[in-house]
């Protein structure tokens, strides 16, 4: 389990767990598993990418974080 704070997660704090399955005869399954630290941000996120290749970090980080700072902007009523 890891802790991401500002560099991956800008206005957040989460805990997650990224991971990557290989797959026989095809590029590895990345995945990111994570919740907001946050008691006014009750979130939890799952990002799976099949075959994706590379991994977890670099592959389901960034995604997690739009979801999730989208989720921040309509939870604290900044969304257009």
């Amino acid at each position: 389990t890891n802790y991401y704070s500002d560099s991956k997660f800008p206005n957040l704090q989460m805990c997650g767990k990224t991971g990557t399955a290989q797959v026989s005869g095809a590029e590895p399954h990345t995945l990111f598993v994570g919740y907001s630290q946050r008691e006014d941000l009750p979130l939890a996120i799952v990002v799976v990418l099949e075959k994706s290749g590379g991994y977890g970090l670099t592959n389901c980080i960034p995604i997690a974080n739009t979801i999730m700072q989208d989720a921040l902007d309509r939870y604290t009523g900044n969304s257009d």
